[in-house]
């Protein structure tokens, strides 16, 4: 037996295309979409084999029985930066977001919230604390009771991107002992005021290509940091969300592990960096 999944899988640049439009074009849209369902049955669906029995186990034959799917195990979603944008600049009313918004909710099961300590200095991204002592969640909050009351599974992201433009200037400028006792405040205060709404964190971001926060100004990517130097930081990060949310789940989040291009890009240690080697280095982190 097959099933046809609701939603159609489109690609990345197909739906930045579709959310480009106010008013969506259905002869525009018709190729990419029927591209999309033309590859669900080689990525998405396989023959399955059911036995169906009564309560005390036994077979039942000559029963008419009707399968329909509700929803798809697999998580399908995407960032909510727009949104986030629209919220924080007065737009979330504006027909384009309601467009938007109707859109993915068409298309997508889940959604990323987004938690950036900064993202990029004076660029008008998702944000929680560039400037010191001034926390702002109101955006984050407000995507996460937007996608739950859509019945979206909310992953927040991420807890911690050691990346110069998501590091905020005024935390670079401290020592190493002081600059992880803010990270600890950061941590515990998403994790503690968001339990129970957001069951899934990148609580890690890409740490195979990039410093250790200590070594920021350093930064040379790809940066091959030893992976002993990486579970120094990473560790309390997870110990701290643990003790904050015993139940979530806490991801550590990369890329590049798939498959190496034509021309590996050589690390900062003058080594290629493959998709093999970040495995191995993956696999060393979670041991």
């Amino acid at each position: 037996m097959t099933t046809t999944p609701v939603n159609p899988d489109a690609g990345g640049e197909e739906w930045r295309a579709m959310v480009n439009e106010v008013v969506p074009d259905p002869g525009r849209h018709a190729a990419a979409v029927a591209a999309a369902r033309a590859r669900i049955p080689g990525l998405r669906m396989r023959p399955v084999t059911l036995r169906l029995v009564d309560r005390a186990g036994r077979p039942l034959a000559g029963v008419p029985v009707r399968i329909e799917q509700q929803r798809s195990a697999f998580c399908w979603g995407e960032n909510l930066w727009g949104q986030d944008g629209h919220w924080r600049n007065g737009s979330w009313h504006h027909d384009r977001a309601r467009s938007e918004r109707d859109r993915f909710l068409d298309l997508f099961n889940a959604c990323n919230a987004l938690c950036y300590w900064t993202e990029r200095p004076r660029h008008d991204g998702p944000k929680s604390e560039e400037r010191l002592g001034e926390p702002r969640y109101d955006g984050f909050a407000a995507m996460v009771d937007w996608g739950l009351a859509n019945h979206l599974t909310v992953k927040g992201h991420p807890l911690f991107w050691s990346i110069p433009k998501a590091v905020p200037d005024w935390a670079q400028r401290y020592d190493r002992d002081t600059f992880m006792r803010f990270l600890e405040v950061r941590i515990r205060s998403l994790t503690a005021r968001f339990k129970g709404k957001v069951r899934i964190w990148d609580a890690i971001n890409e740490p195979l290509w990039e410093a250790c926060p200590w070594r920021l100004a350093e930064r040379r990517w790809p940066h091959i940091e030893p992976v002993s130097e990486m579970a120094d930081y990473i560790a309390p990060v997870l110990g701290w969300a643990r003790a904050e949310d015993p139940d979530a789940l806490l991801v550590i989040n990369d890329y590049g592990l798939e498959r190496t291009g034509d021309k590996p890009p050589l690390g900062s240690d003058g080594l290629p960096t493959t998709a093999e080697r970040q495995r191995q280095r993956m696999v060393e982190l979670v041991e």
